[in-house]
C-alpha cells in the first residue's frame, strides 16, 4: 500500500487511516468490523510495508475539519496494493 496525503490539507496537518476488515466471532452470527491497523500520516508522507493478509478490507482516511472518507479494497496474493493518493 502506498497512499498518499495531498493537496488541501494545513502544512502541519495529518491524516488518520484506519485500516478495518469485518469478522463474525465464536458465539455470534453478526459480523463486526474491528480495526486491523491505525497509521497517522502527515500532508505529503506515505506509508508502505504494512503486510495485510489476502482479504477485504476498508480504509477510513480522516482529518480534522474534512469529510471522512471510506475506501474499500482488496488485498491479492504476492500483489502490491496501491491505494492512491487522499487529496482534500
Amino acid at each position: 500500500m502506498n497512499p498518499r496525503l495531498t493537496t488541501g490539507a494545513e502544512p502541519d496537518q495529518y491524516a488518520t487511516i484506519s485500516i478495518r476488515q469485518s469478522a463474525t466471532f465464536s458465539g455470534s452470527s453478526e459480523e463486526k468490523e474491528i480495526e486491523i491497523r491505525s497509521l497517522n500520516v502527515a500532508k505529503g508522507g506515505s506509508f508502505s510495508d504494512v503486510n495485510l493478509p489476502v482479504g477485504s478490507y476498508t480504509a477510513v482516511i480522516s482529518t480534522y475539519g474534512k469529510i471522512t472518507r471510506v475506501e474499500p479494497f482488496n488485498i491479492l496474493k504476492d500483489q502490491t496494493t496501491p491505494l492512491g493518493s487522499v487529496g482534500w
